[in-house]
């Protein structure tokens, strides 16, 4: 696979980028799909070169989207689930990156969003 740009990389965004607009029109079903397609784009790419951060980053976004579509379907374990692999991820980056202060950031973000499904 080849570095960020890539046909992968580019299609772990496009699919995201569908979710969102699907679920912004009610269309849970394929919102799903396509975040499921981004999550094992970003799977694919992390799995292929885990000392890239960017591309880890990327998988922990991708999960932060799918476990959105998942809260809006009601399915809340598997959003929970989600945003679990994707705090996992930007931990681990933080703790190898520590004057990164968007990684702090994101880690915050998904501290919140997993207490706020356990309300």
């Amino acid at each position: 696979m080849g570095a960020r740009g890539s046909d992968d990389h580019d299609l772990l965004w496009a699919n995201l980028g569908l979710g969102s607009i699907r679920q912004a029109r009610g269309d849970l079903g394929q919102a799903l799909k396509a975040c499921q397609d981004a999550a094992a784009d970003g799977e694919r790419l992390a799995k292929a070169d885990p000392g890239n951060a960017g591309w880890q980053r990327d998988l922990s976004v991708s999960y932060a989207k799918l476990a959105n579509a998942y809260r809006t379907a009601g399915q809340l374990p598997q959003a929970r689930e989600q945003l679990t692999a994707g705090r996992t991820i930007i931990a681990r980056l933080t703790k190898t990156y520590p004057d990164w202060s968007q990684w702090k950031k994101d880690l915050a973000w998904f501290d919140g969003q997993i207490a706020a499904l356990s309300k």
